[in-house]
This record gives C-alpha cells, sequence and structure tokens, in this order.
C-alpha cells in the first residue's frame, strides 16, 4: 500500500484532473458494470497498474497519465478492484470476476462516502 502523502502529488496535479475529467466525460458509465448488464454511473477513475508500482519518477507518470491505463468505475465497483489487489497481491485491476463483481455490489453498497482509498494507492 502507498502513502497518502506520496501519491498526493499525482492526485493534485491540473494534468491529472484534466485527464480525469475527460475520461469520466468519454467514459460516464462503470466499465465492470456494463460488462456484467447493469448500468451504474461511474464516478471513479481508476488506474488499470499501480502507478507507485513502478521504479521511478518518470515511469510513475507516465503509468498515471497513460489513458490506457484507466477504467471508469462505480465506487462499488473501486472498492472491489482494490480488494481483489489485495486478495491476489498483484499491481493491477481493471476487471473483476463476476463473483467478485457480485460481492461488490452486496459488500460494498452501503459504504458510499465511508473508504480511503489513500490507503490502497
Amino acid at each position: 500500500m502507498i502513502d497518502g502523502d506520496t501519491s498526493m502529488h499525482y492526485y493534485s496535479s491540473k494534468a491529472w484532473q484534466r485527464l480525469r475529467n475527460m475520461y469520466l466525460s468519454l467514459h460516464p458509465v462503470c466499465e465492470i458494470c456494463v460488462q456484467y448488464g447493469h448500468v451504474e454511473p461511474a464516478t471513479e477513475v481508476h488506474h488499470i497498474r499501480r502507478f507507485m508500482a513502478e521504479t521511478n519518477e518518470a515511469a510513475r507518470w507516465n503509468t498515471f497519465l497513460n489513458e490506457n491505463n484507466l477504467v471508469s468505475l462505480c465506487s462499488k465497483c473501486h472498492y472491489g478492484c482494490h480488494n481483489h489487489m489485495r486478495k491476489h497481491h498483484t499491481d493491477e485491476c481493471g476487471m473483476l470476476t463476476q463473483e467478485e463483481w457480485e460481492q461488490a455490489q452486496v459488500q460494498y453498497g452501503n459504504l458510499y462516502g465511508n473508504y480511503n482509498y489513500e490507503e490502497d494507492e
């Protein structure tokens, strides 16, 4: 897991704010929910591969701002992806299995606004 102070300068950058807003406007629906026939507004832009897993600053920025490394998610699927990465000890998650998706819908359905993403970055 990444210390919030370490990743904060990435998330507070103007480049990220522009990219995040643009990506959400182009992908306004959760890209995982759609795969399971459910339409849910996307509220999060998730990095498929954790940018902090990169070994140097230039590679981190490249991964951080790479549109091909992004996916629009609802909060429940975002929680589910971070849970998947913890459970499987991996630095990547852009999709959930149907079982993981169903579990996220139940497990995280009532947690809106009560989750600290910085602990998972």
